[in-house]
């Protein structure tokens, strides 16, 4: 099946939130009812940052946020260990659909936000992902990031991700 890859509108708010409830309700996520809620999704809309593969039929299957030189997550994440970089994207909220995950879908997504992080000069891509999110992890690894450190936020330990895009001098 043929997923086309594009940018959210504030029309696609409630389908994704449709599906951070159906993954939170499998079991297959440590989000709680707080987080990401609605005000995160709108924000990343509002700030152009989310992004969504669409099934041929129109449905949303994932989605995720990715932000140009964030430098709010830069200074919540100075202890990961990131390597140097004059531009980053950070990514947030990577979200597959219950019913279609382990089917390649996050490595598709993330795959298309890479070469975008690359368009757009990016030297790394550098994400947290939770400890106990395996799936994820496995990912996230497969994909070639690496593991610089760990970060401690909202009382939770996350694993730091990075990938670097550009090559070294």
């Amino acid at each position: 099946m043929q997923y086309v890859f594009e940018q959210a509108s504030p029309a696609d708010i409630d389908a994704v939130m449709e599906n951070i409830r159906d993954v939170r309700e499998a079991g297959l996520t440590d989000w709680d009812e707080e987080y990401p809620a609605r005000e995160h999704i709108g924000e990343d809309v509002e700030n152009g940052a989310l992004y969504l593969l669409r099934a041929p039929q129109g449905d949303i299957v994932a989605s995720i946020a990715a932000y140009f030189d964030d430098a709010e997550f830069e200074r919540d994440t100075a202890s990961a260990g990131f390597a140097k970089a004059a531009h980053s994207y950070s990514l947030f909220r990577l979200c597959v659909r219950a019913d279609l995950q382990g089917r390649g879908l996050g490595f598709q997504l993330v795959s298309h936000v890479i070469e975008r992080a690359k368009s757009l000069g990016c030297d790394f891509i550098r994400l947290l992902a939770s400890e106990g999110n395996i799936p994820a992890n496995r990912l996230y690894e497969k994909l070639g990031f690496r593991k610089p450190g760990k970060v401690r936020l909202y009382e939770w330990d996350f694993l730091a991700y990075e990938k670097q895009l550009t090559i070294e001098n």
